[in-house]
């Protein structure tokens, strides 16, 4: 790999918001999936901070990368839990509500390494407008998106901050697993501001309703006039830029589980952009955190350069 492809700590004093949630994952190790009515063993393997935005903002944080993180935190067992870990790791609190405690998710890892989740909601999925007062999109060069915020934006909180961005910020889009969940309002509306996406093949084929991906890609791409990134496992990632389909080969690495995988990948491509690298090598970088995050137990990888 040519060295200006290696990802590195990063110098710029571009910044990134981060939006999205911070939660508790508790992850347990099982043989397969349970069929409805079976009773099977399963083993808990461990119990940390996680969440999509959180998973990101430690990537960009080992990365040097400057951020916010827009993650609210509130009252109870499990906020008490994730105060700790803010403080820990360096990142600020810049939402605070006691109205309720945060979620959580229940990460069931099969014997292949695939993950399944089971979410319990908390504060995180109760976006208000009230906690974007003291935030101007003017502020950043990059606003990340994570869909499962989106999908609990009831007050729209947050299409009617990023509305306000104009052309100023460049939008990084992360749909989720659960894009379906998502209303088409809050999407037309999210695209008609030009963001990037970054999904998998099936976030893609969902988001379209297509599982032709030159036809997803396409009709896509005519609705925000950015680059599309799809995530491939194994096989790396591909990106579209509105005329050609570019694809950026995978690392071959022993397989743990694929908790935080993708949020390694957006969080190193984020890096990568911030740093004023082209979109092909913000896909190696995301390629090696994604690789580095399979290979260990847990989404809360540690990078290694």
């Amino acid at each position: 790999m040519e060295a200006a492809y290696k990802m590195k700590k990063i110098n710029s004093n571009k910044r990134a918001l981060i939006i999205g949630s911070a939660v508790i994952d508790v992850v347990a190790k099982i043989k397969t999936l349970p069929i409805s009515g079976e009773d099977i063993a399963g083993e808990i393997m461990e119990s940390t901070v996680g969440g999509c935005a959180y998973n990101v903002a430690n990537v960009l944080s080992q990365l040097n990368a400057k951020y916010d993180l827009l993650a609210p935190v509130g009252n109870g067992k499990n906020a008490d839990i994730i105060k700790k870990e803010f403080i820990q790791k360096g990142h600020q609190i810049l939402i605070s509500d006691n109205s309720m405690d945060n979620g959580w998710n229940l990460s069931l890892v099969e014997e292949n390494g695939e993950r399944t989740f089971i979410t319990f909601s908390g504060l995180e999925d109760n976006w208000k407008e009230e906690w974007f007062t003291h935030t101007s999109c003017k502020q950043y060069d990059y606003i990340y998106l994570s869909g499962y915020s989106l999908e609990q934006d009831k007050e729209k909180a947050i299409i009617n901050f990023l509305k306000m961005h104009g052309n100023s910020t460049t939008i990084l889009f992360d749909p989720s697993p659960r894009i379906t969940a998502i209303s088409s309002y809050d999407l037309s509306e999210l695209f008609k501001l030009g963001p990037i996406i970054h999904c998998n093949n099936h976030e893609l084929s969902a988001l379209m309703g297509s599982s032709n991906r030159m036809h997803a890609l396409e009709k896509l791409y005519e609705q925000t006039q950015n680059d599309i990134i799809v995530t491939l496992g194994a096989k790396g990632a591909a990106y579209y830029d509105g005329s050609s389909i570019i694809k950026v080969a995978g690392i071959k690495t022993n397989m743990v589980d694929t908790i935080g995988a993708g949020d390694a990948h957006t969080g190193a491509f984020l890096a990568a952009l911030l740093d004023g690298r082209d979109v092909k090598t913000a896909c190696i970088w995301g390629n090696i955190a994604a690789t580095q995050a399979v290979s260990i137990q847990g989404g809360n990888v540690q990078l290694s350069f």
